[in-house]
């Protein structure tokens, strides 16, 4: 091992549930451009969901197979 400390980002804090939304949805959308780009793009390998922060029964997932 290095000896270095591990930095963790913690997760930030939001003023509204809107604000919250865009921010996982941004994240989530790089997430899926990261995953496209290792190649895991292809059916069930590149599944990623997030939970809507404000509908808090649905989530976001990427279409399978497009």
């Amino acid at each position: 091992t290095s000896g270095k400390k591990l930095k963790i980002r913690s997760y930030p804090r939001f003023e509204s549930g809107e604000e919250e939304r865009l921010y996982r949805k941004q994240h989530l959308a790089a997430a899926f451009r990261v995953f496209a780009d290792r190649g895991f793009d292809e059916g069930v390998a590149g599944h990623i969901s997030v939970r809507d922060p404000i509908l808090t029964d649905h989530f976001w997932l990427n279409p399978l197979s497009q």
